[in-house]
């Protein structure tokens, strides 16, 4: 509903109002006689016939106002809600694209680590092999003795990035693979059942480790 003159100048004429009847309103401090208290009742009943008037004037205003807002909001829902859902499948899609590459990559960098371990520890067999042909067993000792040292085997990402594409960041979870070997210290009670035990036997409900109690409330 849009407020055009007419309209405009009845919400002027309640405001006006309104603030004449608050100014004697306010003027109500102490009562000392009967007929103090007469003219004080017939302000609140003032008051009072000023409320409804001012819910009058303006709430049809802020139910139009409230219905364009609901319809606004309805029709940015129909075209933001399946897009948003859309990018969450295919951000999701392309995270689980992410974290197998990942995968991938780490198994190939472990694989080629391994193998330059193997040719570093192949190397110092074949020195301590040398010089224990040449006599020198001591410094085959040391040189067996020696740690493999290979460098370390970097491999880039196989994820190409995209300008503006999705950012992931980790979240951390857990699985239970085990129950029953789970520490004391991370097991919690079931205080939902011990709760409907509680209210069904109240004084007679005994379990290990538990009081039940009265409170009343």
């Amino acid at each position: 509903m849009d407020i055009d003159n007419t309209n405009t100048e009845a919400l002027a004429t309640v405001d006006r109002k309104a603030n004449d009847t608050m100014t004697l309103l306010d003027r109500v401090k102490v009562i000392a006689d009967a007929g103090e208290y007469k003219r004080a009742g017939e302000l609140w009943a003032a008051g009072k016939a000023m409320l409804k008037a001012i819910a009058d004037s303006y709430d049809p205003i802020i139910a139009a106002a409230h219905a364009t807002h609901k319809k606004a909001l309805e029709s940015k829902a129909e075209l933001y809600d399946p897009m948003e859902s859309a990018l969450r499948r295919v951000k999701r899609i392309m995270a689980d694209y992410d974290t197998e590459q990942e995968r991938v990559r780490r198994e190939e960098q472990l694989r080629l680590e391994a193998a330059a371990r193997r040719l570093a520890e192949d190397r110092l067999i074949a020195e301590a092999a040398a010089a224990e042909a040449d006599g020198d067993q001591a410094q085959a000792d040391a040189i067996l003795a020696e740690p493999v040292v290979i460098a370390p085997v970097i491999l880039p990402g196989a994820t190409p990035k995209i300008e503006g594409g999705p950012v992931y960041r980790e979240v951390w979870k857990f699985r239970i693979v085990d129950a029953a070997l789970i520490p004391r210290e991370y097991l919690i009670p079931d205080e939902k059942k011990l709760g409907a035990m509680t209210r069904a036997l109240k004084g007679a409900m005994r379990v290990p480790g538990v009081e039940a109690y009265p409170e009343k409330v």
